[in-house]
């Protein structure tokens, strides 16, 4: 199974495909937009702006298409570029043709969008360690990580576990001195689970603070917990690093606020899963792109037919107090009827590498996985994954 919520997988078989990145692309990969971490935000009460319905939608085109066949990429981490288009991605991705192992694979593009480089950047850890299986759901952060001797300038958060089925996932994250890394694995998981159902995973990092005078990077993780009992439930993690110790610690952990949100038929739901999180400075709110619930009843019923995009304030965020500003707002469904795929799951937000929101966007850059049905070659789904960029606008 794999990393995502009812995936099959395979035993681990890696095999990189390397394509050729010079020195020129690494100095543009560097160049991301001046930004500064938020600082934490005031848990005070305002009035939700008036995004009440859906919103416009732009119509979908295909954005990346692993080739040759039988390769699969879902759960694209997207970093925007100097001027705020795709710049690189990272995504869940096979490594070797006709294997189902997960990986992550990082994909450059120039200004124009033009794919630069294209290769597994990230993979299993050695055997007998917790993410000697698999590993997906990449999330990107940029700050100042100090392991061991070395000072970190970004940090790659990820889903792993050692098992040869979707179950006992836990949260871990690697460094590195550049998008290009290579990426240094932090030893144990940020983000535990012991138990023998799905676990912990399905990372999205947020800076919160940067405090220089004792050396911390504060960091805001949103992430999915399943352990069987009251199905797939979405919280936030106050993660806090020291550059002294070289550890993260949990300074809080709490499940997210359910309120607003809908399933497809338009009740109210507590279903909360699969959501990649970013935040906008403009208007003091975080976004997210997230599955849609419920499932469906025909294969593959482990994908979900739409992906939802919603907003929240951030008071809501850090009191999980939905009582004065309403929770979630729906702000669109990308479903059949916008992508022609009867399955559109496991989406990606363009962000900043401090998880933000471009600085003056008014349309959100969304890629979405889409997929066929009931099945692509054989039994297989995988092989017909599509990512898609399309925009929801905000006003």
């Amino acid at each position: 199974m794999s990393l995502r919520l009812g995936r099959a997988q395979s035993a681990r078989i890696i095999a990189t495909m390397i394509a050729c990145a010079t020195s020129a692309i690494l100095l543009l990969l560097l160049l991301l937009p001046p930004q500064t971490p938020i600082a934490r935000l005031a848990a005070t009460s305002r009035q939700a702006p008036l995004l009440t319905s859906a919103t416009s939608s732009s119509s979908p085109v295909p954005w990346y298409d692993p080739a040759p066949a039988h390769f699969y990429a879902y759960a694209p981490a997207v970093l925007a570029n100097s001027s705020d288009g795709i710049g690189q991605q990272w995504t869940c991705h096979n490594s070797t043709a006709n294997v189902f192992h997960d990986a992550i694979w990082s994909t450059t593009y120039s200004s124009s969008g033009a794919m630069l480089t294209d290769a597994e950047t990230f993979h299993t850890g050695a055997s007998g360690t917790w993410d000697s299986s698999n590993v997906c759901d990449p999330a990107i952060l940029q700050g100042s990580f100090k392991y061991g001797a070395t000072m970190y300038s970004y940090a790659l958060f990820f889903t792993g576990n050692n098992r040869a089925d979707a179950n006992g996932n836990q949260i871990g994250v690697a460094f590195a001195t550049s998008l290009a890394g290579p990426w240094i694995s932090y030893p144990s998981p940020v983000i535990t689970y012991s138990g023998s159902a799905w676990g912990a995973g399905q990372p999205s990092a947020t800076s919160v603070s940067v405090n220089t005078q004792n050396g911390t990077d504060e960091l805001l993780l949103f992430y999915t917990y399943n352990d069987g009992t009251s199905g797939s439930v979405g919280r936030r993690a106050d993660l806090v690093w020291s550059n002294s110790s070289g550890s993260f610690s949990v300074s809080s952990d709490s499940a997210l606020p359910t309120a607003g949100l809908l399933d497809l038929g338009g009740s109210p739901t507590s279903a909360l899963a699969n959501m990649d999180v970013a935040y906008n400075p403009a208007d003091n709110d975080f976004y997210t792109a997230m599955d849609a619930w419920p499932l469906p009843s025909d294969a593959p019923a482990y994908l979900a037919v739409a992906v939802q995009v919603y907003r929240i304030s951030a008071h809501d965020v850090w009191t999980g107090d939905s009582s004065a500003d309403g929770g979630w707002v729906l702000l669109a469904t990308l479903d059949s009827s916008l992508t022609g795929a009867p399955r559109n799951h496991n989406a990606g937000l363009l962000e900043t590498g401090y998880g933000q929101i471009p600085a003056g966007t008014t349309a959100l850059t969304v890629l979405l996985t889409t997929a066929p049905a009931p099945w692509c070659v054989g039994s297989r789904v995988e092989w017909c994954y599509t990512l898609y960029e399309t925009s929801v606008s905000l006003t």
